[in-house]
């Protein structure tokens, strides 16, 4: 069966609008560039107080691929993904941030896996982060890694490029940066045939993070009201598992 070339970029933003016009250029660029693809770019923006709303409307009116869903209040990081995947119209759906923070390169290898699996999913293999932040991803991965039995490399890498049928499919609640190991989990709980790639980190170069300090605390407490919570959510339809490396 060929799979269904479509793919939305979901783009989350909150007060960039240091990077957002730079972004969606080069994002737009690589995927013009790539003819077998249909696709459009959904910029999620989340309140922001900086003027990256009226431009991202802008980015829109001048870009028939370009759509704005304005969420209107900062709800977090996973209110904002799942938004996304709500609105996305087409067969795929790929986050890619305003600070572009893998090669987008790393598209064409996750696409080369489309006809045998539901989802592509990274680990690092270079990190030039603070290590502040490096250390901090490294408690958050073996936290929920081994609470959650996760078989990730990385729980939190950027890049992911998931069938839109799958992510709907899956019981997401988590507003905030749980997301990534959330969806780790039902995916890993529902069967889906999934694969993981080698994605370096690229650094941040302008703009301002949303992870700070209480970052690692917010995460804690989600995670606490997961465990507590997710068994009586109804487990998504198995599928037969299929991982490859």
């Amino acid at each position: 069966m060929t799979a269904n070339r479509s793919v939305t970029v979901i783009m989350p933003v909150y007060n960039e609008a240091t990077l957002l016009a730079a972004a969606v250029a080069t994002v737009d660029g690589f995927l013009g560039e790539r003819t077998a693809w249909r696709y459009e770019l959904l910029i999620v923006e989340s309140g922001s107080t900086d003027g990256t709303a009226d431009l991202a409307d802008r980015l829109a009116a001048s870009n028939p691929r370009v759509r704005v869903i304005h969420e209107g209040a900062k709800r977090g990081f996973g209110s904002a993904l799942r938004l996304g995947y709500a609105e996305a119209s087409c067969a795929w759906v790929w986050l890619v941030t305003a600070d572009l923070p893998f090669p987008l390169e790393a598209f064409d290898d996750a696409a080369g896996h489309a006809e045998e699996c539901d989802a592509v999913v990274s680990f690092r293999t270079a990190d030039p982060r603070a290590i502040g932040r490096r250390i901090r991803s490294a408690v958050f991965n073996a936290l929920v890694k081994t609470v959650l039995r996760l078989q990730a490399r990385s729980v939190n890498s950027a890049f992911k490029l998931l069938r839109t049928d799958l992510v709907r499919s899956l019981p997401l609640t988590s507003n905030g940066w749980l997301i990534d190991a959330e969806l780790l989990y039902w995916m890993q709980r529902s069967g889906a045939r999934w694969t993981e790639i080698p994605v370096p980190v690229i650094e941040r170069t302008a703009g301002r993070s949303t992870v700070g300090i209480a970052t690692p605390l917010a995460v804690l407490g989600e995670l606490i009201h997961f465990l507590r919570t997710k068994d009586r959510v109804l487990p998504a339809p198995r599928r037969t598992p299929v991982r490859t490396r």
